[in-house]
């Protein structure tokens, strides 16, 4: 307990969080890091065991329910349950994908049926999850390419997402920096750490 005191001593923010996990993982197992996520995830259970909604993602629900928002593929960097829960109660069918490794999902089985694909970019609380400076930011090339594929061919919306330095800014940086791609990115609530990425899209189509 001395020893994790120190280790968190004078850090604050997304840092301690990360520092948490870099400290959990050299001291335990990735078996421990899931038991704390379960712990964490569950609390948005209520007493009988069921997920409460958030009004912001019904809300989305309700936008994809109407058509407002035509959706095929759902980025998230959360590790909970949330949004596929909310979309089954209005009767989507969904794919989850859990993307921890460098894997090609573009053309898997799973991402080209007629179901909405939810892609948990940083892991799923019920299998490994990316907590650590060293794995957000671990260069993922095959994962990194299905994700120009996919967002050279589709509307990016991008709400409510904070910026970590992790696999979605190596690839829209990338795809920045190669100059020869046409993708409109929509941004709404975008947090003031992403500022410095949007001020260098310049030759993107932003709506």
């Amino acid at each position: 307990m001395l020893f994790r005191s120190a280790h968190l001593r004078n850090i604050n923010g997304s840092a301690r969080y990360q520092a948490a996990f870099e400290y959990l993982l050299a001291v335990g197992t990735q078996e421990d890091v899931k038991s704390i996520l379960k712990i964490a995830v569950d609390r948005a259970k209520d007493a009988n065991g069921k997920w409460v909604i958030p009004k912001t993602i019904r809300d989305f629900t309700k936008l994809v329910a109407t058509g407002a928002l035509k959706v095929r593929n759902i980025l998230t960097t959360n590790f909970d349950p949330l949004i596929e829960e909310s979309l089954r109660e209005s009767e989507f069918d969904i794919n989850r994908i859990e993307l921890t490794d460098d894997l090609t999902f573009d053309n898997s089985k799973s991402h080209n049926n007629e179901r909405i694909n939810i892609i948990h970019l940083h892991g799923y609380y019920e299998g490994d999850t990316l907590h650590t400076p060293d794995q957000l930011t671990a260069y993922r090339e095959e994962s990194i390419n299905c994700l120009k594929n996919l967002f050279s061919r589709c509307k990016l919306y991008i709400i409510g997402y904070g910026g970590w330095d992790d696999i979605i800014n190596q690839t829209i940086m990338s795809m920045v920096n190669e100059k020869k791609v046409n993708t409109n990115f929509a941004g709404h609530f975008i947090l003031t750490k992403t500022q410095q990425y949007w001020n260098q899209i310049k030759n993107f189509s932003i709506t």
